[in-house]
Formats: C-alpha cells, sequence, structure tokens
C-alpha cells in the first residue's frame, strides 16, 4: 500500500509478496478491502484493548480518586506509540488512518472497523470528565474529539506534515522521536482540556482552566 497506494494495490500483489494462493484471499476475505479491512480491524482492537488494560490499572491504583489527566492520557498515547514503533506497523497505522478519514470510505465501514476505539475512547472520556468537572460535556467530548485529531496527525506518520518546513526555520531536528512528539502532545491536549468553558473569556480564565497543566 506505501509502495502503491491504495488504488494500486492488488490482491494478486500481496499475494505474490506473501508466497500465498491467492484463492485464499478470496476464500478468507472475500476481495482487497475486505483484507485491508481485517488488518486495519486487527490492529484496532490491539490498541484498544491495550488502552483498555492500562486505564483499569490506572483506575485500580487510584484509591476512588479521579487520576491525573496527564496519567490518562499516557494510557492512551503509549499504546499507540509502542505499535508504531514495531517494524512495519507505521504502514498499518496509515492504512488506518486512510480508513478513518477517507471521503471514499462509508460510515457504516468505519463505524464496524473502529467499534473497539469507539468504546474504548468513550471510558477514556468517562474518566476525564471526572478530571474536569467544571467543563459540560458537550465541550468535553469536543475536547477530546480534537485530541484524537492531534493525536492521528502527530502520531500516524513518521514526520507530521509540515515538520520539514516548520523545523527548517530553526535549530530543529531535521526527523523528530516518537517520544518528544507524544511528550508535546500530551501538553498540547492537556491545554485544550484545561481551557476556559466560555472560550470568550480568553485570558481572564474560566471554571475550566482551574486545573493546572503539570496535573
Amino acid at each position: 500500500m506505501v509502495e502503491r497506494g491504495l488504488a494500486g494495490l492488488k490482491v494478486l500483489d500481496v499475494a505474490s509478496r506473501a508466497n500465498a494462493n491467492v484463492a485464499l484471499i478470496s476464500y478468507h476475505f472475500g476481495n482487497r478491502d475486505g483484507l485491508l479491512d481485517e488488518v486495519v480491524r486487527r490492529t484496532a482492537v490491539q490498541i484498544a484493548n491495550a488502552r483498555s488494560e492500562r486505564l483499569a490499572a490506572l483506575l485500580a491504583s487510584s484509591g476512588g480518586e479521579p487520576p491525573s489527566p496527564r496519567a490518562v492520557l499516557r494510557c492512551w498515547e503509549d499504546p499507540w506509540i509502542e505499535n508504531v514503533e514495531r517494524e512495519n506497523s507505521r504502514e498499518v497505522m496509515q492504512l488506518l488512518l486512510h480508513v478513518m478519514f477517507a471521503a471514499d470510505v462509508a460510515p457504516e465501514r468505519k463505524e464496524h472497523l473502529l467499534e473497539d476505539s469507539v468504546r474504548v475512547t468513550a471510558l477514556f472520556l468517562d474518566v476525564l470528565a471526572q478530571c474536569y468537572p467544571g467543563v459540560p460535556r458537550e465541550k468535553m467530548t469536543w475536547r477530546m474529539l480534537c485530541a484524537i485529531g492531534a493525536s492521528y496527525l502527530v502520531l500516524g506518520q513518521k514526520s507530521p506534515v509540515g515538520w520539514s518546513v516548520l523545523s527548517s526555520k530553526g535549530k530543529v531536528a531535521a526527523q523528530p522521536r516518537t517520544k518528544d512528539a507524544a511528550d508535546e502532545l500530551v501538553a498540547f491536549i492537556l491545554g485544550g482540556f484545561s481551557a476556559p468553558v466560555d472560550l470568550g473569556e480568553g485570558a481572564r480564565g474560566g471554571p475550566g482552566s482551574k486545573r493546572k497543566l503539570s496535573s
């Protein structure tokens, strides 16, 4: 897919590269899209399960009190980072991103493939809502969606879009480290969640801005 693009990917090429009978792909997955969907679904389920397990462990260790938002977000980001850093996994993540954002992928197909991811996202949203009791649920939902979008943009590719141009303006690494990206991403998302509820208040702050970024 990475070499030829999704449109240029043929089942016969996949079978040849895998040294497999092309009929097996048709038998097990139906067609090319069925095969790609299964790759995406398995990856999404793997990440969702890891996120769920880490969140459960964090809650168990918090003694019934809301955990720090930073700790919650690390439970969210770290499984993705660990998956991306495995050999050949980043290409799979790019395929997952294509399925999520491509206009030519039906909404029903997206919902089916990402069912587990959405379920686990709801669990994280519930916990984060406890961390920011002054922020209405609707705003928390929007901020969670913004966090998801930022995460995929920053961590979904080896070098984020625009990095080469922006990094040329100063003494910035030519190739960003995934760990650095994750740290800055968490700080960015924390800033979004702790933003004022009334965005018109600006620098005056508001109920949602009481928690410090360092939390």
